[in-house]
């Protein structure tokens, strides 16, 4: 909780800042909330923290073509939510949302620039252990809390380099050559 946090106030000048915020305000706020509502009722807070952390992926990039999704999920969520009266499945297809907004954005700076952002990648990098252990949670086998904590300590080193690097303050890009034609 406390590396987020500090990876919150590292990040907050540069365009990622709601991305970082939510991420440092998720953990410390659900710790609070324990004093308040019942522990069955914080199943919610994570899929409305990743609803926010979608939401935060529209200030990366000039390129606004998912902007309908931002209309389109809570709409699906609200129906799905009154149709089977679980908001877990979208906790999934959410963060599969942020993956491939973040797949791209690294990708199309790949491509379009022919430099490869380590910054970027460690984005979708991140991503990719919460979807890995969002996985884990619901596969519940005996090997569920060593791959846990396995992809909690490479989330933590990922919060770590978030901590210490900024996009805008060190270059972590290293150019390619990219030929395709």
């Amino acid at each position: 909780m406390f590396v987020w946090i500090l990876a919150g106030v590292r990040q907050f000048p540069t365009k990622y800042r709601y991305f970082f915020l939510i991420l440092a305000l998720n953990d410390p706020l659900g710790k609070l909330l324990l004093f308040v509502i019942p522990p069955e009722n914080l199943n919610y807070i994570h899929p409305i923290t990743s609803f926010l952390l979608f939401y935060s992926t529209l200030f990366f990039d000039e390129d606004k073509s998912e902007k309908f999704l931002a209309y389109f999920l809570p709409i699906a969520i609200i129906g799905t939510y009154f149709i089977t009266n679980q908001i877990e499945p979208f906790f999934v297809v959410i963060h599969i949302f942020i993956f491939i907004k973040l797949f791209k954005i690294a990708t199309l700076h790949l491509f379009n620039k022919n430099k490869f952002s380590i910054f970027k990648y460690m984005f979708v990098f991140y991503e990719l252990t919460i979807m890995i252990n969002i996985l884990l949670k619901y596969l519940e086998n005996e090997q569920y809390y060593f791959l846990f904590f396995f992809t909690l300590g490479f989330q933590m080193l990922i919060g770590i380099f978030f901590t210490v690097v900024r996009e805008d303050k060190m270059n972590l890009e290293y150019s390619l050559n990219l030929n395709l034609s």
